[in-house]
């Protein structure tokens, strides 16, 4: 089921760009959103889509020419963030009511030949906070780290590179350089 989803959302996104959304989606507008992590935030701009198929809100940041950032949430805060590079999908976390929960995966990195099409990480969250099997694979594609939390475990508060894909809406009186194109 997970690995159908994914090839899903990776084809709902192929063609996707910050002009023109999914299939069955109407632009709304751009917005201003901000990440944060730790010591630093960064602001930056998104196009802002309406789903008339799953009654949703389709945000797309592109982050380079060939990668692109989508956050999918219903109206309940239920959906994903999905990171695509050169229109393969490179980073999944699913959402419900707005918390992460559910599958977490990491990929390959396409741009990277180095890198053979193997998952990078994957877990699963319940309520924020990851719960279960956690894998990591190296770069041979062989497992090298392998734990299992027994009880929820707030794995994104100790993480020492982010990989969290979330933002939010940026602050109105923010000082930053990030512009909404006309």
């Amino acid at each position: 089921m997970d690995q159908k989803n994914l090839e899903q959302i990776t084809l709902r996104y192929q063609n996707v760009t910050t002009n023109s959304g999914p299939s069955g989606s109407v632009f709304k507008g751009w917005g201003l959103r901000q990440e944060k992590f730790e010591m630093w935030s960064n602001t930056f701009v998104v196009a802002c889509f309406f789903s008339t198929n799953s009654n949703a809100n389709v945000e797309i940041r592109k982050n380079d020419p060939s990668q692109i950032t989508v956050k999918f949430r219903t109206q309940t805060g239920d959906g994903y963030d999905a990171n695509l590079i050169n229109g393969s999908i490179f980073a999944y976390q699913e959402y419900k009511s707005g918390i992460l929960d559910g599958l977490f995966v990491i990929l390959h990195d396409p741009n990277n030949p180095n890198d053979k099409e193997h998952c990078g990480m994957w877990a699963r969250f319940v309520q924020g906070k990851i719960l279960g099997k956690f894998f990591m694979w190296g770069k041979d594609g062989k497992i090298e780290s392998l734990a299992e939390f027994k009880k929820p475990f707030d794995f994104l508060k100790y993480q020492t590179i982010k990989t969290d894909l979330s933002w939010t809406e940026a602050p109105v009186n923010t000082s930053n350089s990030a512009q909404i194109p006309k």
